[in-house]
């Protein structure tokens, strides 16, 4: 995750996949989906 949050803060866009709630939570936009339909957007904790 250190390296994605770099990679980030130098200005590279990440799209992450999970189904981790901790891993979630680097995120600064998270998008909730249900068969392929996006049901709710959420901003992050960063």
């Amino acid at each position: 995750m250190e390296l994605l949050s770099q990679l980030n803060a130098e200005g590279t866009t990440i799209v992450m996949v999970t189904h981790s709630q901790h891993d979630a939570t680097y995120a600064h936009r998270i998008i909730h989906l249900f068969y392929g339909q996006v049901v709710d957007e959420l901003d992050g904790m960063l």
